[in-house]
């Protein structure tokens, strides 16, 4: 496994269901401020897969997983803000393939970052 991307500091929010077609607000997800969880974010890759993995800082524990799909249905980015996404995080459990959508958050220079970064994600030229 190797490891493509990494925000040392990145905020979860609970997202309300989606108001219209045209996609996520973070402006709807109430006091950004006051996140749900914070944490790392890394995006690593193996056997030509991608995952995105909220992780614990210090230990490194799991929070949430999500498989990157680069038809665009496991990230989104919300209309507001260029430094909010949604993504689309599964769980396996007891044999059980459940989903959720969250919402995430980073720093403007982390951003900045991944905007200005040449990466290539999972053999395409999308930019995270």
């Amino acid at each position: 496994m190797s490891t493509l991307f990494l925000v040392q500091t990145c905020h979860v929010y609970r997202v309300p269901p989606r108001t219209s077609a045209a996609g996520y607000r973070a402006a709807e997800w109430g006091d950004t401020s006051k996140p749900l969880w914070t944490g790392r974010l890394r995006v690593l890759e193996h056997a030509g897969l991608c995952e995105i993995r909220l992780e614990d800082a210090s230990s490194g524990e799991l929070f949430a997983s999500c498989p990157y799909d680069v038809t665009g249905k496991s990230v989104e980015s919300v209309l507001d803000s260029s430094r909010y996404y949604v993504i689309r995080v599964e769980s396996n459990e007891n044999g059980s393939k459940r989903h959720a959508f969250i919402g995430i958050g980073v720093s403007r220079h982390a951003r900045q970052c991944a905007v200005a970064s040449d990466q290539k994600v999972c053999g395409t030229n999308r930019k995270l």
